[in-house]
């Protein structure tokens, strides 16, 4: 399936398997997959609320990893980078209604240069 506008496609998501859900989610970044699946909340059912649930968990995980990449960062404009992909992040979650993470939880749980750093 190539990428398209969701909201206006004729595509039904209980017609479609696992697989195919998968296959037309693959082309989509991190945040376009949950907009794609929170507009659809309404027809969510069980494998497409934990795909929300795991991409909603990998949007915070991004962001607490480039939130202390970004604080513990020397030279390289690395800061600067992982800052703004902080702002990204966190605009991208207050548009999804999720809850950002406090500093203190990103010093705990968030990974210097992991997934979603720069």
């Amino acid at each position: 399936m190539e990428k398209q506008n969701f909201s206006t496609t004729e595509v039904k998501w209980r017609d479609l398997s696992d697989g195919e859900i998968d296959e037309f989610l693959a082309s989509f970044n991190l945040i376009e997959k949950l907009k794609v699946l929170q507009d659809n909340s309404p027809n969510m059912w069980r494998y497409s609320e934990y795909l929300y649930k795991k991409y909603k968990a990998e949007l915070m995980t991004s962001y607490m990893n480039a939130r202390v990449t970004c604080s513990q960062s020397l030279g390289n404009k690395k800061t600067e980078r992982n800052r703004s992909i902080c702002e990204y992040y966190k605009n991208a979650m207050i548009d999804l209604e999720i809850p950002i993470p406090a500093d203190n939880i990103c010093w705990v749980l968030g990974v210097f240069n992991g997934l979603g750093s720069v």
